[in-house]
Protein backbone atom coordinates (compact mmCIF):
# COMPACT_ATOMS: atom_id res chain seq x y z
CA UNK A 1 0.00 0.00 0.00
CA UNK A 2 1.07 3.56 -0.65
CA UNK A 3 0.54 6.64 1.50
CA UNK A 4 0.14 10.05 -0.15
CA UNK A 5 -0.26 13.52 1.37
CA UNK A 6 -2.57 15.89 -0.52
CA UNK A 7 -2.63 19.58 0.39
CA UNK A 8 -5.87 21.57 0.64
CA UNK A 9 -7.08 22.47 -2.85
CA UNK A 10 -9.69 25.03 -1.84
CA UNK A 11 -10.83 26.58 1.43
CA UNK A 12 -13.54 28.88 2.68
CA UNK A 13 -14.77 30.35 5.93
CA UNK A 14 -18.32 31.53 6.64
CA UNK A 15 -19.19 33.96 9.46
CA UNK A 16 -22.75 34.91 10.37
CA UNK A 17 -21.85 37.81 12.63
CA UNK A 18 -24.11 38.57 15.60
CA UNK A 19 -27.75 37.54 15.18
CA UNK A 20 -30.63 38.07 17.59
CA UNK A 21 -31.79 34.44 17.51
CA UNK A 22 -29.94 31.13 17.56
CA UNK A 23 -31.97 29.78 14.65
CA UNK A 24 -31.09 32.82 12.55
CA UNK A 25 -27.38 32.22 13.06
CA UNK A 26 -27.33 28.43 12.90
CA UNK A 27 -29.69 28.09 9.93
CA UNK A 28 -28.39 31.01 7.90
CA UNK A 29 -28.31 30.31 4.17
CA UNK A 30 -25.65 32.97 3.55
CA UNK A 31 -22.78 34.30 5.62
CA UNK A 32 -19.78 36.57 5.18
CA UNK A 33 -17.29 34.56 3.14
CA UNK A 34 -13.49 34.50 3.23
CA UNK A 35 -11.19 32.55 0.92
CA UNK A 36 -7.48 32.25 1.73
CA UNK A 37 -5.02 32.11 -1.16
CA UNK A 38 -1.84 32.54 0.88
CA UNK A 39 -0.69 31.85 4.44
CA UNK A 40 -3.22 33.27 6.90
CA UNK A 41 -3.99 32.41 10.54
CA UNK A 42 -7.51 32.78 11.95
CA UNK A 43 -8.35 32.53 15.65
CA UNK A 44 -12.06 31.86 15.08
CA UNK A 45 -12.06 29.51 12.10
CA UNK A 46 -14.61 27.36 13.96
CA UNK A 47 -16.81 29.24 16.40
CA UNK A 48 -20.10 29.50 18.25
CA UNK A 49 -21.00 32.18 20.76
CA UNK A 50 -23.84 33.60 22.78
CA UNK A 51 -23.36 36.98 24.43
CA UNK A 52 -25.55 39.26 26.53
CA UNK A 53 -22.75 41.66 27.50
CA UNK A 54 -24.19 44.53 25.46
CA UNK A 55 -27.90 44.06 26.01
CA UNK A 56 -30.16 41.47 24.31
CA UNK A 57 -28.69 38.06 23.55
CA UNK A 58 -26.79 37.71 20.29
CA UNK A 59 -25.55 34.51 18.64
CA UNK A 60 -22.84 33.82 16.07
CA UNK A 61 -21.62 30.80 14.09
CA UNK A 62 -18.45 30.32 12.03
CA UNK A 63 -17.61 27.28 9.90
CA UNK A 64 -14.59 26.34 7.80
CA UNK A 65 -14.81 24.34 4.58
CA UNK A 66 -12.07 22.44 2.72
CA UNK A 67 -11.88 20.73 -0.66
CA UNK A 68 -9.23 18.12 -1.42
CA UNK A 69 -8.74 17.00 -5.03
CA UNK A 70 -7.66 13.34 -5.02
CA UNK A 71 -7.23 13.00 -8.79
CA UNK A 72 -3.44 12.83 -8.45
CA UNK A 73 -3.72 9.33 -6.96
CA UNK A 74 -2.97 6.54 -9.46
CA UNK A 75 -5.98 5.68 -11.58
CA UNK A 76 -7.97 2.75 -10.22
CA UNK A 77 -6.36 2.81 -6.79
CA UNK A 78 -8.64 2.00 -3.88
CA UNK A 79 -8.48 4.20 -0.77
CA UNK A 80 -8.53 2.30 2.52
CA UNK A 81 -7.80 5.03 5.07
CA UNK A 82 -7.75 8.83 5.33
CA UNK A 83 -6.38 11.10 8.05
CA UNK A 84 -7.35 14.77 7.92
CA UNK A 85 -4.58 16.95 9.38
CA UNK A 86 -5.43 20.57 10.18
CA UNK A 87 -2.92 23.07 11.54
CA UNK A 88 -4.37 24.65 14.67
CA UNK A 89 -3.78 28.27 15.58
CA UNK A 90 -4.22 30.10 18.84
CA UNK A 91 -1.24 32.36 19.56
CA UNK A 92 0.27 29.61 21.67
CA UNK A 93 -3.05 28.65 23.26
CA UNK A 94 -4.99 25.50 22.53
CA UNK A 95 -8.53 25.82 21.27
CA UNK A 96 -11.74 24.73 22.92
CA UNK A 97 -11.92 21.46 21.02
CA UNK A 98 -15.22 19.72 20.27
CA UNK A 99 -14.83 19.96 16.50
CA UNK A 100 -16.88 17.83 14.11
CA UNK A 101 -16.05 17.05 10.48
CA UNK A 102 -19.01 16.51 8.13
CA UNK A 103 -19.72 16.04 4.44
CA UNK A 104 -20.17 19.30 2.51
CA UNK A 105 -21.39 20.28 -0.94
CA UNK A 106 -19.66 23.67 -1.10
CA UNK A 107 -17.30 24.71 -3.92
CA UNK A 108 -19.89 23.90 -6.57
CA UNK A 109 -20.10 20.39 -5.14
CA UNK A 110 -17.22 19.01 -7.20
CA UNK A 111 -14.66 21.77 -6.67
CA UNK A 112 -15.47 23.72 -9.83
CA UNK A 113 -16.21 26.91 -7.86
CA UNK A 114 -14.54 28.91 -5.14
CA UNK A 115 -16.24 29.23 -1.76
CA UNK A 116 -19.08 31.77 -1.77
CA UNK A 117 -21.44 33.31 0.81
CA UNK A 118 -24.22 30.90 -0.17
CA UNK A 119 -22.06 27.85 0.65
CA UNK A 120 -22.54 28.39 4.39
CA UNK A 121 -25.37 25.87 4.68
CA UNK A 122 -24.08 23.50 1.99
CA UNK A 123 -23.57 20.61 4.40
CA UNK A 124 -27.17 19.45 5.03
CA UNK A 125 -27.40 21.17 8.46
CA UNK A 126 -30.80 19.60 9.21
CA UNK A 127 -29.35 16.11 8.76
CA UNK A 128 -25.54 16.27 8.54
CA UNK A 129 -23.38 13.31 7.51
CA UNK A 130 -20.46 12.88 9.92
CA UNK A 131 -17.02 12.17 8.53
CA UNK A 132 -15.45 11.59 11.96
CA UNK A 133 -16.30 11.38 15.62
CA UNK A 134 -16.06 14.42 17.90
CA UNK A 135 -12.57 15.89 18.27
CA UNK A 136 -12.35 16.80 21.96
CA UNK A 137 -9.04 18.69 21.85
CA UNK A 138 -7.63 21.28 19.46
CA UNK A 139 -4.01 22.28 19.77
CA UNK A 140 -1.70 24.84 18.20
CA UNK A 141 -0.15 22.02 16.14
CA UNK A 142 -1.37 19.92 13.22
CA UNK A 143 -4.43 18.12 14.59
CA UNK A 144 -4.99 14.62 13.17
CA UNK A 145 -8.56 13.44 12.56
CA UNK A 146 -9.20 9.90 11.36
CA UNK A 147 -12.03 9.95 8.82
CA UNK A 148 -14.68 7.25 8.86
CA UNK A 149 -15.91 4.69 6.32
CA UNK A 150 -18.43 7.15 4.87
CA UNK A 151 -15.69 9.63 4.02
CA UNK A 152 -13.55 6.87 2.52
CA UNK A 153 -16.45 5.65 0.40
CA UNK A 154 -17.16 9.20 -0.84
CA UNK A 155 -13.48 9.66 -1.68
CA UNK A 156 -13.40 6.44 -3.69
CA UNK A 157 -16.62 7.29 -5.51
CA UNK A 158 -16.01 10.98 -6.20
CA UNK A 159 -12.25 11.34 -6.45
CA UNK A 160 -12.34 14.24 -3.97
CA UNK A 161 -13.26 15.16 -0.40
CA UNK A 162 -15.59 18.09 0.27
CA UNK A 163 -15.93 18.72 4.00
CA UNK A 164 -16.74 21.22 6.72
CA UNK A 165 -15.43 21.67 10.26
CA UNK A 166 -18.01 22.88 12.77
CA UNK A 167 -18.45 23.26 16.50
CA UNK A 168 -19.80 20.03 18.00
CA UNK A 169 -21.29 21.45 21.21
CA UNK A 170 -23.94 23.68 19.67
CA UNK A 171 -23.66 23.89 15.87
CA UNK A 172 -23.53 20.23 14.77
CA UNK A 173 -26.41 19.06 17.02
CA UNK A 174 -28.31 22.36 16.59
CA UNK A 175 -28.46 23.03 20.34
CA UNK A 176 -28.98 26.63 21.37
CA UNK A 177 -26.63 27.94 24.09
CA UNK A 178 -28.65 28.58 27.24
CA UNK A 179 -26.10 30.93 28.81
CA UNK A 180 -23.24 33.11 27.63
CA UNK A 181 -20.59 31.01 25.96
CA UNK A 182 -17.73 31.55 23.53
CA UNK A 183 -16.19 28.49 21.85
CA UNK A 184 -13.62 28.83 19.12
CA UNK A 185 -10.80 26.96 17.42
CA UNK A 186 -8.19 28.51 15.17
CA UNK A 187 -6.73 27.32 11.87
CA UNK A 188 -3.66 28.30 9.90
CA UNK A 189 -4.48 28.24 6.18
CA UNK A 190 -2.03 27.52 3.35
CA UNK A 191 1.06 27.58 5.53
CA UNK A 192 4.36 27.97 3.68
CA UNK A 193 5.84 25.44 6.15
CA UNK A 194 5.44 21.87 4.90
CA UNK A 195 4.85 20.39 8.37
CA UNK A 196 1.99 22.87 8.96
CA UNK A 197 0.05 22.46 5.73
CA UNK A 198 -3.57 21.31 5.93
CA UNK A 199 -3.58 17.90 4.26
CA UNK A 200 -5.26 14.56 3.95
CA UNK A 201 -2.97 11.57 4.33
CA UNK A 202 -4.43 8.88 2.08
CA UNK A 203 -3.61 5.17 2.21
CA UNK A 204 -4.30 3.55 -1.16
CA UNK A 205 -3.40 0.60 -3.37
CA UNK A 206 -4.10 -0.87 -6.77
CA UNK A 207 -7.06 -3.27 -6.74
CA UNK A 208 -6.19 -6.97 -6.58
CA UNK A 209 -5.99 -8.63 -9.96
CA UNK A 210 -9.11 -10.50 -11.00
CA UNK A 211 -9.09 -14.24 -10.59
CA UNK A 212 -11.58 -17.06 -10.70
CA UNK A 213 -11.67 -20.79 -10.19
CA UNK A 214 -12.63 -23.37 -12.79
CA UNK A 215 -12.85 -26.99 -11.65
CA UNK A 216 -10.79 -26.10 -8.60
CA UNK A 217 -8.01 -24.45 -10.63
CA UNK A 218 -7.36 -20.75 -9.86
CA UNK A 219 -6.98 -18.63 -12.99
CA UNK A 220 -6.04 -14.97 -13.26
CA UNK A 221 -7.51 -12.51 -15.76
CA UNK A 222 -4.30 -12.36 -17.83
CA UNK A 223 -4.18 -16.13 -18.36
CA UNK A 224 -5.70 -17.89 -21.39
CA UNK A 225 -7.82 -20.95 -22.05
CA UNK A 226 -7.54 -22.20 -25.64
CA UNK A 227 -6.05 -18.84 -26.55
CA UNK A 228 -8.87 -16.80 -24.99
CA UNK A 229 -8.14 -14.40 -22.12
CA UNK A 230 -9.82 -15.50 -18.90
CA UNK A 231 -11.11 -11.94 -18.42
CA UNK A 232 -13.06 -12.28 -21.68
CA UNK A 233 -14.81 -15.53 -20.70
CA UNK A 234 -18.33 -14.97 -19.36
CA UNK A 235 -19.22 -18.58 -18.63
CA UNK A 236 -17.94 -22.12 -19.00
CA UNK A 237 -20.38 -24.85 -20.13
Amino acid sequence: MAVTDIVETKNGRGVTGSQTAWSTARNATTANASVYTSTFSVLNAIEVYKSTSRGPSVYGVTRTFFFFDLSSLPSGNIISAIDLKIQGYGSGLEGDGNVRVARATAFGGDGTSTYTATDFDNWSPSSPTPYASNITTWFNVRNTITLNATAISDANTNGYLNLVLVDNVYDYPDTSPTSDDFLRNGIKFLSSTTSEKNIVTVTHAAPPSWEDTINGVTLKEQERINGVLVSAIENVL
